[in-house]
Protein backbone atom coordinates (compact mmCIF):
# COMPACT_ATOMS: atom_id res chain seq x y z
CA UNK A 1 0.00 0.00 0.00
CA UNK A 2 2.76 2.43 0.94
CA UNK A 3 4.67 1.68 -2.29
CA UNK A 4 1.54 2.27 -4.42
CA UNK A 5 0.91 5.58 -2.64
CA UNK A 6 4.56 6.56 -3.17
CA UNK A 7 4.33 5.93 -6.93
CA UNK A 8 1.02 7.81 -7.15
CA UNK A 9 2.57 10.87 -5.53
CA UNK A 10 5.62 10.61 -7.76
CA UNK A 11 3.92 9.94 -11.11
CA UNK A 12 0.66 11.92 -11.03
CA UNK A 13 2.37 15.32 -11.35
CA UNK A 14 4.28 14.04 -14.40
CA UNK A 15 1.30 12.42 -16.13
CA UNK A 16 -1.02 15.42 -16.15
CA UNK A 17 1.15 17.52 -18.43
CA UNK A 18 0.67 19.06 -21.84
CA UNK A 19 -2.88 18.07 -22.51
CA UNK A 20 -3.13 21.22 -24.58
CA UNK A 21 -0.27 22.68 -26.61
CA UNK A 22 0.56 26.36 -26.72
CA UNK A 23 -2.12 28.13 -28.75
CA UNK A 24 -3.38 31.67 -29.27
CA UNK A 25 -5.87 32.72 -26.66
CA UNK A 26 -7.06 35.22 -24.15
CA UNK A 27 -7.82 35.20 -20.46
CA UNK A 28 -9.89 37.56 -18.38
CA UNK A 29 -8.87 38.53 -14.88
CA UNK A 30 -11.30 38.77 -12.00
CA UNK A 31 -11.02 42.57 -12.23
CA UNK A 32 -12.33 42.47 -15.84
CA UNK A 33 -9.01 43.12 -17.62
CA UNK A 34 -8.31 40.88 -20.65
CA UNK A 35 -4.88 39.70 -21.75
CA UNK A 36 -4.16 38.16 -25.16
CA UNK A 37 -1.20 35.97 -26.03
CA UNK A 38 -0.12 32.36 -26.50
CA UNK A 39 -1.17 30.02 -23.69
CA UNK A 40 -1.13 26.39 -22.62
CA UNK A 41 -3.34 24.53 -20.13
CA UNK A 42 -1.96 21.61 -18.11
CA UNK A 43 -4.30 19.23 -16.30
CA UNK A 44 -3.30 17.69 -12.98
CA UNK A 45 -5.59 16.19 -10.35
CA UNK A 46 -3.41 16.84 -7.32
CA UNK A 47 -2.57 20.48 -7.83
CA UNK A 48 -5.35 21.43 -10.25
CA UNK A 49 -5.05 22.86 -13.75
CA UNK A 50 -2.30 25.27 -14.60
CA UNK A 51 -2.38 28.02 -17.19
CA UNK A 52 0.89 29.14 -18.76
CA UNK A 53 1.65 32.10 -21.00
CA UNK A 54 4.48 31.86 -23.53
CA UNK A 55 6.88 34.76 -23.04
CA UNK A 56 9.31 33.81 -25.82
CA UNK A 57 10.53 30.62 -27.52
CA UNK A 58 12.22 29.31 -24.37
CA UNK A 59 10.34 30.90 -21.48
CA UNK A 60 6.85 30.65 -20.07
CA UNK A 61 5.20 32.07 -16.99
CA UNK A 62 2.53 30.51 -14.83
CA UNK A 63 -0.69 32.46 -14.40
CA UNK A 64 -2.28 32.21 -10.96
CA UNK A 65 -5.82 30.83 -11.26
CA UNK A 66 -6.93 32.90 -8.28
CA UNK A 67 -6.63 35.95 -10.56
CA UNK A 68 -8.42 34.40 -13.58
CA UNK A 69 -12.19 34.48 -14.25
CA UNK A 70 -12.22 32.83 -17.71
CA UNK A 71 -9.95 31.84 -20.59
CA UNK A 72 -10.20 31.03 -24.29
CA UNK A 73 -7.57 28.69 -25.76
CA UNK A 74 -7.57 27.59 -29.41
CA UNK A 75 -11.26 28.47 -29.70
CA UNK A 76 -12.23 26.55 -26.54
CA UNK A 77 -13.79 28.52 -23.69
CA UNK A 78 -13.02 27.83 -20.02
CA UNK A 79 -14.44 29.21 -16.79
CA UNK A 80 -12.77 29.14 -13.40
CA UNK A 81 -15.14 27.45 -10.95
CA UNK A 82 -14.78 26.86 -7.23
CA UNK A 83 -15.83 24.18 -4.76
CA UNK A 84 -17.29 21.36 -6.85
CA UNK A 85 -16.93 17.56 -6.85
CA UNK A 86 -15.45 15.59 -9.75
CA UNK A 87 -14.99 11.91 -10.53
CA UNK A 88 -16.63 8.89 -8.89
CA UNK A 89 -15.47 6.08 -6.64
CA UNK A 90 -11.72 6.04 -5.96
CA UNK A 91 -11.27 9.13 -8.15
CA UNK A 92 -13.96 11.26 -6.52
CA UNK A 93 -12.48 14.43 -5.10
CA UNK A 94 -13.31 17.96 -4.08
CA UNK A 95 -12.01 20.64 -6.44
CA UNK A 96 -11.21 23.92 -4.71
CA UNK A 97 -10.70 26.01 -7.87
CA UNK A 98 -9.96 24.97 -11.45
CA UNK A 99 -10.64 25.58 -15.14
CA UNK A 100 -13.77 23.92 -16.55
CA UNK A 101 -14.49 23.84 -20.29
CA UNK A 102 -17.78 25.23 -21.58
CA UNK A 103 -18.84 22.56 -24.09
CA UNK A 104 -22.25 24.05 -25.03
CA UNK A 105 -24.10 27.28 -24.22
CA UNK A 106 -27.74 28.27 -24.41
CA UNK A 107 -30.76 27.72 -22.20
CA UNK A 108 -28.89 24.62 -20.97
CA UNK A 109 -25.10 24.89 -20.58
CA UNK A 110 -22.89 21.80 -20.66
CA UNK A 111 -19.57 21.94 -18.82
CA UNK A 112 -16.71 19.42 -19.07
CA UNK A 113 -13.99 19.05 -16.41
CA UNK A 114 -10.87 17.09 -17.38
CA UNK A 115 -8.54 15.74 -14.71
CA UNK A 116 -5.92 13.04 -14.14
CA UNK A 117 -7.33 9.94 -12.44
CA UNK A 118 -6.04 6.62 -11.15
CA UNK A 119 -7.12 3.35 -12.83
CA UNK A 120 -5.07 0.51 -11.28
CA UNK A 121 -6.00 -2.17 -13.84
CA UNK A 122 -5.81 -0.09 -17.03
CA UNK A 123 -3.66 -1.58 -19.78
CA UNK A 124 -2.38 1.82 -20.87
CA UNK A 125 -1.07 2.65 -17.40
CA UNK A 126 -2.63 3.55 -14.08
CA UNK A 127 -2.99 7.29 -14.75
CA UNK A 128 -5.40 8.51 -17.40
CA UNK A 129 -7.41 11.59 -18.25
CA UNK A 130 -10.99 11.42 -17.01
CA UNK A 131 -13.89 13.77 -17.55
CA UNK A 132 -16.82 14.82 -15.44
CA UNK A 133 -19.82 16.42 -17.14
CA UNK A 134 -22.17 18.98 -15.63
CA UNK A 135 -25.22 20.84 -16.88
CA UNK A 136 -26.83 23.98 -15.57
CA UNK A 137 -29.57 26.35 -16.62
CA UNK A 138 -27.93 29.08 -18.70
CA UNK A 139 -26.59 31.96 -16.63
CA UNK A 140 -26.81 30.20 -13.25
CA UNK A 141 -24.14 28.87 -10.91
CA UNK A 142 -25.74 25.48 -10.10
CA UNK A 143 -23.71 22.46 -11.28
CA UNK A 144 -25.68 19.28 -11.90
CA UNK A 145 -23.39 16.25 -12.44
CA UNK A 146 -24.16 13.47 -14.94
CA UNK A 147 -23.52 9.84 -13.97
CA UNK A 148 -23.46 6.98 -16.48
CA UNK A 149 -24.66 3.43 -16.00
CA UNK A 150 -21.71 1.23 -15.11
CA UNK A 151 -20.08 3.94 -13.05
CA UNK A 152 -18.99 2.40 -9.79
CA UNK A 153 -20.69 3.15 -7.55
CA UNK A 154 -23.66 4.02 -9.76
CA UNK A 155 -25.51 6.78 -7.94
CA UNK A 156 -28.35 6.68 -10.48
CA UNK A 157 -29.55 10.12 -9.48
CA UNK A 158 -29.65 12.11 -12.69
CA UNK A 159 -33.08 13.51 -11.80
CA UNK A 160 -31.98 17.14 -11.57
CA UNK A 161 -29.89 16.77 -14.74
CA UNK A 162 -32.82 15.26 -16.68
CA UNK A 163 -35.25 17.96 -15.50
CA UNK A 164 -33.31 20.49 -17.60
CA UNK A 165 -34.85 18.90 -20.74
CA UNK A 166 -38.65 19.07 -20.15
CA UNK A 167 -39.51 19.31 -23.87
CA UNK A 168 -37.70 16.06 -24.75
CA UNK A 169 -39.21 13.19 -22.70
CA UNK A 170 -37.30 10.45 -24.56
CA UNK A 171 -33.96 12.08 -23.70
CA UNK A 172 -35.09 12.58 -20.11
CA UNK A 173 -35.78 8.85 -19.80
CA UNK A 174 -32.33 7.94 -21.13
CA UNK A 175 -30.63 10.50 -18.87
CA UNK A 176 -32.44 9.10 -15.82
CA UNK A 177 -31.11 5.64 -16.67
CA UNK A 178 -27.60 6.98 -17.32
CA UNK A 179 -27.48 5.42 -20.80
CA UNK A 180 -26.45 8.53 -22.76
CA UNK A 181 -22.73 8.31 -23.54
CA UNK A 182 -20.90 11.26 -21.94
CA UNK A 183 -19.16 12.14 -25.21
CA UNK A 184 -22.53 12.56 -26.94
CA UNK A 185 -24.01 14.89 -24.29
CA UNK A 186 -22.83 17.97 -26.22
CA UNK A 187 -24.76 16.78 -29.29
CA UNK A 188 -28.00 16.36 -27.33
CA UNK A 189 -27.63 19.67 -25.46
CA UNK A 190 -26.98 21.49 -28.76
CA UNK A 191 -30.05 19.89 -30.39
CA UNK A 192 -32.21 20.76 -27.40
CA UNK A 193 -31.02 24.38 -27.27
CA UNK A 194 -31.56 24.80 -31.04
CA UNK A 195 -35.13 23.47 -30.77
CA UNK A 196 -36.20 26.22 -28.35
Amino acid sequence: MFIRLFWMCLLVPMVGRAQYRFAPGRYTLTNGRSIEGVFKLDVNRISGGRLYQRVDSTHQRRIQLRDVASATLAGRRFLVLEKFRAGVGINEHEVARDLVEVAETGSVELLRYTFTSYHPSAASGPFQYSRSYYARPGGTEALLPYFTRGTEPFWADNTDFAELFPRWPALQARLLLGTVAPDSLAHYVRRYNNSL
